[in-house]
């Protein structure tokens, strides 16, 4: 322990003054704490402690906090005792282990407004993902869910050349074996909402390229029926607007986040996302979007040539009702109320039912 104990001392010590050995200072803080039991931790960390460096930099304010600290003491959470936590302004102050309940606080829309500079400062590891992103997801995904970030994320084949109009024609087979782990979906709306729609995408091009990359990873494992809420004004408004032109700076990480889109809209399995996708796209963006994917993505969905519309429409109209009458989170109650209502709002104007069925709704 006294050796473990020096070496913390140091590599904090450095990481303090050398910000762009943070990311690997705290990797390397976590790899010499994690494998410890949870009584030589409560050691280290106690009151008589000599990591005086290590201890300052997990219990920092919020306005001198760093995301490398932040991102150690996730890590270290489920194993920290109440004294230790309650004295860390970098978590929910009304939890001080890491439950279920205590993800959640985490997760809250204020909690994660106070955070909000910690989590933009992981831009600083650009275009890698900072090692922070990797905590998080543990905590949206279930228990042994393989980490997105380490995983080759599946995107659509480059389309193979051929006669005109094969162009939009892409390879979205996936293996039928893979399991499919969704992330909590309160908690991911509220990250989306909060830090992704109003904090990056409308700042520099870093942070715009981080959200990029987290609505790629995001898109995928979210539940289909709540896949819609990524599909935000400000997000879609800052894609097109990097998609018009090939010499915007992210144009070519804007074109490989449509394709996802695209991906996504022609395998999801469930019809009633698709419709619900098509409504927010149809009614943000318009056209703009087939037209510079330069593909018939959204319009061929419109026209639903199986027949299947109507239906997908009003199974999608009648879960956004129950979403407004019976919100997932009493927290976030009003926001999930009024998105509810904006989604029927937008299948309503965007979606052909026929005379039976808009009487009926």
């Amino acid at each position: 322990l006294e050796l473990r104990q020096k070496l913390l001392e140091q590599i904090t010590d450095l990481a303090s003054k050398k910000p762009f050995l943070r990311n690997a200072a705290s990797s390397a803080i976590v790899d010499l704490l994690a494998p410890l039991p949870k009584k030589d931790l409560t050691i280290l960390l106690g009151p008589d402690s000599k990591c005086t460096t290590l201890i300052a930099w997990l219990q920092a304010p919020v306005h001198k906090a760093t995301s490398e600290g932040l991102a150690v003491l996730l890590t270290l959470w489920p194993r920290l005792d109440q004294s230790f936590t309650s004295d860390c302004p970098l978590l929910p102050s009304t939890a001080h282990s890491a439950s279920e309940a205590a993800i959640s606080s985490f997760f809250h829309r204020d909690h994660l407004a106070q955070l909000s500079e910690v989590l933009k400062a992981t831009t600083s590891s650009h275009p890698h993902f900072h090692f922070l992103w990797k905590i998080i997801f543990g905590m949206l995904l279930p228990e042994g869910a393989p980490c997105p970030i380490d995983t080759k994320p599946i995107r659509p084949k480059k389309p193979k050349k051929g006669k005109k109009g094969d162009k939009e024609e892409t390879d979205t087979k996936q293996d039928s074996n893979e399991k499919v782990y969704y992330v909590k979906t309160a908690a991911a709306s509220s990250l989306w909402e909060t830090i992704v729609e109003n904090e990056l995408v409308g700042s520099s091009h870093e942070r715009r390229y981080l959200g990029f990359e987290l609505f790629s990873l995001l898109l995928p494992r979210m539940d289909p029926l709540a896949a819609a809420s990524l599909f935000t004004p400000q997000f879609l408004a800052c894609l097109m607007t990097n998609l018009a032109e090939k010499d915007n700076y992210l144009h070519k990480r804007a074109q490989v986040c449509a394709q996802d889109i695209v991906q996504y809209l022609r395998a999801c399995p469930a019809p009633e996302a698709k419709v619900g996708i098509v409504a927010v796209i149809q009614r943000l963006v318009g056209s703009r979007f087939d037209r510079l994917t330069g593909t018939q993505t959204v319009a061929k969905l419109v026209k639903a040539g199986d027949n299947t519309s109507d239906d997908s429409a009003k199974k999608t109209f009648y879960s956004l009702k129950e979403m407004f009458l019976h919100p997932e989170d009493p927290e976030r109650a009003p926001i999930q109320r009024a998105f509810a209502i904006d989604q029927m709002a937008s299948l309503w104007k965007t979606q052909s039912f026929d005379d039976k069925c808009r009487t009926e709704l």
